[in-house]
C-alpha cells in the first residue's frame, strides 16, 4: 500500500512549527514497519 501525507510544511526545509516534525516521524516510523 502506498500512503501519501500532504502538509503545509516540508521535514526538513520549510518547518515553522511542530507539524513538519509529526509527519516526517509518521513517515520515518511507516517505513520502518514495512521493512
Amino acid at each position: 500500500m502506498q500512503v501519501l501525507h500532504v502538509c503545509s510544511e516540508m521535514f526538513p526545509l520549510l518547518k515553522t512549527g511542530g507539524l513538519a516534525d509529526v509527519i516526517g516521524g509518521i513517515t520515518r516510523s511507516t517505513n520502518r514497519r514495512r521493512r
